[in-house]
This record gives structure tokens, C-alpha cells and sequence, in this order.
């Protein structure tokens, strides 16, 4: 009976251990299969990751960094083997303190959210970024910290490069002679200069978000009616004259101009005004002077009437005499009024170099940014090339539309008084090319013929840049699609002859003899200003060459420049 008993406890001791062991041998299979898709899942994160344009890291809760990824290395200047030497955050931050704290608000498990730090790279620039971070979890236990960095280096010199365009403008204006405000439509002020300040004894701080009759300024009502006429139908107003009376009861002859700007999006007015009170006065002085010569000249004729015959030779003396006065008044007239709008003018031509200047560095800005979005949707999200293609073609043609503007604005305004050097015709056009690199790659082909010696003209390097940059902008600009550019290079007798011919649409034959004339364009509205080619023939001229054209419709059009020539023997 007991060996009966023990057998049937083996069998159940032994039929129990191999379900317990089949068991165990479904749970380690089950384990690794789950083990093998979790290291499969992080092989995948892990390359995700390193495929961000963003820096992403990991460190330990001393601050320790454990994980860069590839964008995160290249934005700091670090390498793998910097990271195995235990790298602190703390020690490639500037914002000590202010880190400290927030690492230790991600040990108490909170997140930080776009918190501002910069650091000092290995060559020495800084940059700028945004850290967005969370503590790092594991089985309920903070271990570390997990974040994104987002380099804002560019936003920032942009930010610091229009602030100081800002302030430059702000000293333009506040310098500016004549009288500058802005107000809104209600005619309440946004800002007034300095010589608002002197011509009528008025504060900043009383002026500013008040009318002008609320401080004591009143305009001439019907001429202010004019103005508001005018500005409806054109959009601007300019050189009116008007009477305005100052806080002190004092009449003031200004020439008044007006125009509607934009202020962050809304319609204001940009109103300036020269004081020529003296000029009126003197012409009023000189009307009175005049009607009071006429009526003694006319008396003087009456007496002379009635006298004899001899005294008639005096008489047409005297009326000579009236009529040569009549004449140096009104010269006299045209020249004071030639004057002030010389002065308006040179005022106008600083100012606007200025501004033009100013504006050419963020609008650098603007369009290397935009090319470098650009690239990377074409790279990393080809699926939104067509939505945002518009969004791309507006921007562009605003960026082109500013920049042709400004470069023409700035060379009929500023007065260039750099000195002429040597320079190399060919580095010059290379110089273009490269500049105008993405508008003709992938589409048109260049082909060079260059006079194998080196040669030189004596020239202003900075106007024959853009000399050959409008010539082969315009070639770029005749070719739809593909095509090709031909630049040839010789020399005959003391000339250096540069000839650029494209293979575009050409030009009109009744076109051809306006192309150099100033503002004249073929090209569609909001495409050119008409100024290119007319800057290029001065600049050529004052370097005592010449300029031609020779176009067939269909065909190609080509322009041949002549300098003269400066061999390297003459120039060392």
C-alpha cells in the first residue's frame, strides 16, 4: 500500500513539474521576443533622432550629458570623445545660476518650457537657443533629464541688426532740418522730431497722443480740406504750401508733404513740413516794394505825358529800367525756389541712402533664412513643396522687388567718393556669377571665352560690381527655361572689350534706343524699376567707356562693354 501511495505522488509531482517548466519555457521565449522588439524600437528612435535638425540630449541629474545627437555635436562644436570625459551642461552655458535652477526644478519633476541661454562655442562666436526639457522617468524614479535645443542664433543678430536699424532711423529723423511727425487717421501723434519741437515750442511729451489743436497748433482749414482731398484720391500729398499757427500765436509759411504709411499693419500718416516763413516774407516784402515802384512809375508816366517833347527819351529810360526790374524779381523769384528744392532734395538723398543701407542687412538675413527653409522642405518633407510653392514665390518676389529698389534708390542718391584701383575684370564677373549662382543653376549653361593674360582697369571696384551684376542679372532674367550665357573676354589696341550674350527672348528694335533712358522697362509691373541699365551706362561713362547693345527678337540680345585697358606691367 505505501509504495502504491509514493507512486501516485511522483506521478502528479512529476506531471505538475514539466507544466511548470513548459511554462517557464513560453515566458523566457515571450521575454525575449519583447526584448528584441524594445532594442528594434530603440534602434529606431535613436536614428530618428540623429536625423533631426534639432539638438537633442540626455544627462544625469548632476548634469552630467550621457546622449548628443548629430545636430546637437555640430551646434556646440563637441565631439563623441568630449561627451565619454563626463561633459557638464553647466560648463557650455553662460546662464550659470539661472541653469542651476531650473535643473533643479527638473529633479522635482517638473518641465521647463523655451527657457533663454546662449554659449560660447570653440571658435569662439556665441550662440543662442531655446532649451525645452522633462526629467527622465524610469520605474518611478527621476534619472535624468531628457530636452530639445533650438538654435535661435539667427532670430536674435536679425533682432539686434533692426534694432539698431530702428535706432539709426530714429537718428535720421530726429536730425532731419525740416519737420517730421506720424500720426494715426485722427490726425493724434505718434512721434514728432526735434524740430517739430523748435518750431512750435511744443514738448514731445504734450504732443504725443494728442491732436493738433488740442495743443495750440492750428492748420490752415481750407488747405487742410485740400490735403485730406488729395490724400484720399493719390495716396499722398506733396509740396502744398499753408499757414500754421504755433502755440505762441505765431503765423508759420510751411511747404507741406504727406504720405499714408503702414505701422504694424495699420494706415498712419508721415507728414513733414519746411519752415519758409523768411522766404514768403521776403516775397511778400518784395511784392509790396513792386506794386508801390508801378504806381510811382505810373504817376511819373502821367507827368511825363503832359510835359514836351525832350523829356520823352527819359520816359522810355524809366520804362527800360521798370521792365529790367520786373525781370531780376522774377529771377530772383525762380532761384529761391530752386534753393529750397535743392535743400529738399539733399536731405531726401540722406535719408534715403541711409534707410537703403540699413535695410540691405536684414533683408540679407530675410533671404538666406528663406533659402534655407526652402531647402529643407525640398529635403526633408518633398510632400509640401507644392502647398507651400506660393508662400515661397510671394516671399521671393517681395525680397527681389526691396532689393532692386534699394540698389537703385542708393545709387542715384548717395554720393560715391571711394578712390579707383587696379581692378581684375575677371575675378569681377566670377564674383557676379557666384551672387547670382541660384537663379541660373540647373538651367543655364555659362560658357566662358577669357583673354588668357591678366588684366586690369583702373576703376571703382564697387561700381563695376554692379556694372556686370545688372548685365548678367538681365541675362538670367531674358531666359525662360533653359539656355545659355556667353561671356567673352578680349582685347583691341588699348580697350579691354567685355561682351555678355544670352540666348533669352531678345529686344524690340524700337526698344533699343530707350533701354538706357531712366525708369524705362520692358519687363511686367513689380518686376524692375527701369533704372539697371541707365546706372550702368553712367558708371561706364564716368570710367570713360562705352556701352551697346545688339538684339534680335527670338534670338538673343548681347552687350558689349569697352574699357580702358591697364596691362599687369603698367599696374605694378
Amino acid at each position: 500500500t505505501s509504495l502504491v501511495f509514493i507512486g501516485i505522488v511522483g506521478f502528479y509531482i512529476h506531471s505538475i513539474n514539466r507544466k511548470a517548466i513548459s511554462r517557464a519555457e513560453r515566458d523566457i521565449r515571450e521575454r525575449m521576443k519583447a526584448e528584441e522588439a524594445l532594442k528594434k524600437s530603440e534602434k529606431k528612435y535613436r536614428d530618428t533622432v540623429e536625423l533631426l535638425p534639432q539638438t537633442i540630449f540626455e544627462a544625469d541629474t548632476e548634469g552630467v550629458l550621457t546622449y548628443l545627437n548629430k545636430s546637437g555635436l555640430s551646434f556646440f562644436g563637441l565631439t563623441e570623445d568630449d561627451l565619454k570625459k563626463g561633459l557638464l551642461i553647466r560648463s557650455i552655458i553662460r546662464e550659470k545660476e539661472y541653469l542651476e535652477a531650473n535643473i533643479e526644478k527638473l529633479k522635482s519633476g517638473s518641465s521647463t518650457y523655451g527657457n533663454l541661454y546662449s554659449s560660447e562655442r570653440n571658435d569662439g562666436s556665441i550662440a543662442y537657443m531655446q532649451i525645452y526639457s522633462a526629467p527622465l522617468i524610469e520605474e518611478e524614479c527621476i534619472k535624468g533629464i531628457r530636452g530639445v535645443i533650438v538654435d535661435i542664433s539667427n532670430q536674435v543678430k536679425a533682432q539686434e541688426t533692426i534694432n539698431q536699424s530702428q535706432e539709426l532711423f530714429q537718428t535720421l529723423i530726429e536730425s532731419a532740418p525740416s519737420v517730421i511727425t506720424l500720426s494715426d487717421l485722427d490726425g493724434r501723434y505718434l512721434m514728432v522730431n526735434k524740430a517739430f519741437c523748435v518750431e512750435t515750442g511744443i514738448s514731445p511729451e504734450m504732443a504725443l497722443g494728442r491732436k493738433p489743436e488740442e495743443i495750440g497748433v492750428i492748420l490752415n482749414k481750407e488747405k487742410y480740406n485740400e490735403v485730406v482731398a488729395t490724400l484720399l484720391n493719390n495716396g499722398h500729398v506733396e509740396n502744398i504750401e499753408t499757414i500754421i499757427v504755433n502755440r505762441d500765436g505765431r503765423k508759420l509759411d510751411v511747404n507741406y508733404s504727406c504720405n499714408i504709411v503702414y505701422i504694424n499693419n495699420q494706415k498712419a500718416l508721415l507728414s513733414s513740413f519746411l519752415n519758409i516763413t523768411d522766404r514768403k516774407n521776403s516775397e511778400r516784402e518784395l511784392e509790396k516794394y513792386r506794386n508801390q515802384l508801378e504806381i510811382r512809375v505810373q504817376e511819373r508816366t502821367e507827368e511825363l505825358a503832359s510835359a514836351n517833347e525832350e523829356l520823352s527819351a527819359i520816359n522810355d529810360d524809366l520804362f527800360l529800367q521798370r521792365q529790367e526790374l520786373e525781370k531780376t524779381l522774377e529771377e530772383l523769384k525762380n532761384t529761391q525756389q530752386q534753393l529750397v528744392q535743392t535743400e529738399k532734395m539733399a536731405s531726401l538723398g540722406v535719408l534715403t541712402a541711409g534707410i537703403a543701407h540699413e535695410i540691405n542687412n536684414p533683408l540679407n538675413f530675410i533671404h538666406n533664412g528663406l533659402a534655407v527653409i526652402e531647402n529643407h522642405i525640398l529635403e526633408q518633407h518633398p510632400e509640401d513643396k507644392l502647398i507651400l510653392a506660393d508662400v515661397f514665390d510671394a516671399v521671393k518676389t517681395g525680397i527681389s522687388r526691396t532689393s532692386n529698389i534699394v540698389k537703385s534708390l542708393n545709387s542715384y542718391s548717395r554720393n560715391d567718393s571711394l578712390p579707383y584701383t587696379n581692378c581684375i575684370i575677371q575675378d569681377i564677373i566670377e564674383d557676379c556669377l557666384t551672387m547670382l549662382y541660384n537663379q541660373y543653376k540647373g538651367r543655364i549653361k555659362i560658357i566662358k571665352n577669357y583673354f588668357q593674360l591678366q588684366t586690369y582697369v583702373h576703376a571703382n571696384e564697387g561700381k563695376m560690381h554692379q556694372v556686370f551684376l545688372n548685365l548678367l542679372a538681365n541675362a538670367i532674367q531674358a531666359i525662360e527655361g533653359q539656355g545659355i550665357i556667353e561671356i567673352t573676354i578680349i582685347t583691341e589696341v588699348s580697350n579691354l572689350i567685355v561682351s555678355i550674350t544670352d540666348s533669352g527672348c531678345g529686344i524690340k528694335s524700337e526698344d533699343l534706343i530707350k533701354i538706357f533712358d531712366p525708369f524705362y522697362t520692358t519687363k511686367d509691373p513689380g518686376k524692375g524699376t527701369g533704372l539697371g541699365l541707365s546706372i550702368t551706362q553712367n558708371i561706364i561713362q564716368e570710367h570713360f567707356g562705352t556701352i551697346r547693345c545688339v538684339s534680335k527678337i527670338n534670338e538673343g540680345s548681347s552687350f558689349i562693354v569697352s574699357l580702358p585697358l591697364k596691362t599687369k606691367n603698367e599696374w605694378s
